[in-house]
Formats: structure tokens, sequence, C-alpha cells
């Protein structure tokens, strides 16, 4: 290569470098001002959002002007009609019956002085702080069902699933023979509809001074009085497709099988012997009990049973009875029981509680109105794993061996 060549070659090389950096160049500056122009819009939304967040500031001022307004005017009116406070009204009294008041305490008896305090033109603002800020009342029992078996959240209107059968036709095939029997498969989808339940309470704008402790009361007590109806409704709900379908499917009407004997003799039968033979029925077919929910009585007489050598067979501490644990619920009549598979059941609760608050038309007051929407959902190959005991006592008769 000749020497012009090598410098024209240097030549052409220097000139695509600096094409190169004038190209980087462009393309930091079309950065830069689209950064630029980014930043310019980010600042003038800030600078409207701050504008609107003047306009609020200037509003809330103006209506905290206009309500502290109101207020005096409010004390002016009740000035011009001569009403007062309850401290005021109290402090004049006293100063009016001062003379007698001292004469009563310098003769130390024991007698009563007692005064009528007129209260025509009291304002009641001041008489509110005189009362207990807690809202008694009594308590609620627990809610056995629901805190048994599994829930869970769905969305919705309605749950769906699909439930299956077959016809088992597995025999014998000979060698070089085909199988001539076909087994049957049939599918089905259920679907169930939530249910809904609900209340309300009224308030009177009298308690008005305390409606933040009474509005929070009502939506703790409506929530457990909520929870407390789905209790009951989860065990005997009368949910049914062609008549009830927007009602609860309970474990008592529609979600269990009844109690038959397995065939197994106990000598001197007990309430224990009914849940063991009811565990053995669940056993056969298919699934494993671990819980007996029983009403009060039933569960003392558990509670009490011994075996031979005088040793309780009920857990006090775990509330085991075998391998069930005993559950108490007074939502069950007083023979009844009910043996199940938990994982059999499932409380399928519709999303959060629905709160309403609400002004009484025609009426001085407030109404809180709560909502709970849920079902209860039993497949029905499932229902064999939950077995009902209608009457214990008539049980305990079944599956009694004969005396000798």
């Amino acid at each position: 290569m000749t020497e012009i060549e090598k410098k024209a070659q240097e030549l052409q090389g220097k000139m695509e470098a600096a094409e190169t950096k004038a190209e980087n160049a462009a393309k930091e500056a079309a950065a830069a001002k689209a950064k630029a122009e980014e930043t310019e819009s980010k600042l003038a939304k800030a600078e409207e959002a701050l504008e609107e967040r003047k306009k609020e500031a200037e509003n809330l001022d103006k209506t905290i002007q206009e309500q502290q307004k109101a207020i005096e005017d409010l004390g002016k009116k009740l000035k011009e009609r001569g009403e007062k406070s309850f401290d005021v009204v109290l402090r004049e009294f006293m100063d009016e019956h001062k003379e007698e008041m001292e004469t009563f305490v310098k003769s130390k008896t024991y007698g009563g002085l007692s005064f009528k305090l007129a209260t025509a033109n009291i304002t009641n603002t001041s008489l509110a702080v005189q009362l207990d800020p807690n809202i008694h009342a009594d308590k609620l029992a627990a809610n056995a069902f629901l805190t048994t078996f599994p829930r869970i959240t769905r969305t919705g209107n309605s749950i769906e699933w699909l439930e299956g059968s077959d016809t088992d036709q597995t025999d014998y095939v000979g060698e070089f023979e085909e199988a001539t029997k076909a087994n049957s498969y049939a599918v089905s989808g259920k679907t169930r509809k939530f249910a809904k339940i609900g209340s309300f309470i009224e308030v009177s704008s009298e308690v008005a001074d305390w409606f933040n402790a009474v509005y929070q009361w009502a939506r703790t007590r409506g929530i457990a009085r909520i929870l407390r109806k789905a209790d009951e409704l989860i065990w005997k709900g009368d949910g049914e497709d062609a008549t009830k379908p927007l009602h609860v499917y309970g474990l008592k009407t529609s979600g269990s099988t009844a109690f038959a004997a397995t065939g197994a003799k106990y000598e001197n039968a007990t309430i224990a012997d009914v849940i063991l033979d009811a565990i053995a029925q669940a056993k056969a077919n298919g699934y494993s009990a671990n819980v007996a929910i029983v009403p009060t009585a039933i569960e003392a007489q558990i509670r009490g049973l011994k075996d031979k050598n005088g040793n309780y067979l009920f857990n006090q501490v775990t509330g085991m009875f075998g391998q069930v644990r005993v559950i108490t619920s007074d939502q069950l009549a007083a023979t009844e029981i009910l043996v199940a598979d938990t994982s059999c059941v499932e409380i399928i609760d519709r999303g959060d509680y629905e709160m309403e608050l609400e002004r009484v038309a025609g009426k001085d007051g407030w109404r809180v109105w709560l909502r709970k929407s849920f079902q209860v959902k039993v497949p029905g190959p499932e229902k064999k794993g939950i077995i009902y005991v209608a009457n214990a006592t008539t049980a305990i008769a079944a599956i009694a061996q004969a005396a000798a």
C-alpha cells in the first residue's frame, strides 16, 4: 500500500469516527429533549394538582367558616331563649342555696337534703358526657358450625361444581379376547345461588353525641347477629332447588345422610357407642369422620363416660373422643348428633359485609343496614361422609345387644 493510500484510509477512518460521534451526539440531544419534555409535562401536571389542592383547601376553609358561624348563631339563639348548660345551672343553683347547704353540713346530721332543680331551660349538650360511653348487651353463644367447617370466599351470584357417577363393568378377559363390557360414566353440573341475610338498627337523634360509638356497636353487634343466624341456617336452613333456591341449604335438611346402624351390637350401649357406629357408617362410605357436634346435654354425658378401670374416655384437655373432636352447639335439639368428615363441607362467603347508613324518612333518626351473602356446599357423594342422628335414644336401642 502506498503512502497516499495509507493516508486516505486513515482519513476515511477519522471521518467515520466523526460521523459516529455526531450520530451519538444527536441521539443524546434527542434523549435530553424528550426527558426535558417529560419533566415539563410532569411539572405541568404537578401545578394542576397543586391548584386543585388549593381549591379543595379553600372550599374546606369556607365550610369550616360556615359551620363556625352556624355554631355562633346557635349560641346566640340559645342565649336569647335563656337556655343554659347543665353546669351553669348547677353552679347558679348552688350559689342560690349556699347558706342552706352550709347549715346542713355543719349540723352533722345524717338525714337527707333535697332540692328540685328546674331543668326546663337546660340544653342537653353538656349532659352527654354524663353517660357511660360503653354499650352493654347480652353475650351471644359460640358459632359451632362456622368455626368447624372450612370457609371459602367466592364472588359472583352463585357457586357451581361437577358431580360424576360411573358403573363398573371391569371383569376377566380371556387370552386373545377383547373386553365385552364397557364402563359407563355420567357427569352433571350443579349450581347453587347465594342466600342473603341481614338486618338493621334504628338510632334516634337523641344519641347523636354518641353516634360514632352507637354506629360502631351496631356494626359489631350486627355482624355478630348475622354470624349467629348463619350458624343456625348452616344447620337447619330449608334451601331447596325447586321452591327455595335463595335459602341456605342446611346440613340437617339437605346436606347429610341419616344414621343407619351398621349391624354391630354393643353391650350396655351408650351415646358413645352411637358415635362410634356413626363413625363406622361414614368409614364404610369411604370417609373419615373427625368431628361430632352434639347438644350440651349429650356432651355432658360423653364427658362422664369411663372405661372398666374408671378412666375417662373423653380427653378433657383436647376435647377428643377417640378419633373425633366433640363440639358443643345449642343449635341441635336435645337428642340430635352430627358426626362428620369436615372435608365434605364448604361454607362459602360472597365477599365482604354490605353496610349502609341512611336517614329515616319521616323520623328523627338513622338506620344502619347490614347484610351478608353465603351458602353451604355439600356435593351429593360427600353427604355420605356426614351422618345425622335424629334421635340418640332410638339409635341406642338400635345398636344395643339383646339381654341374654
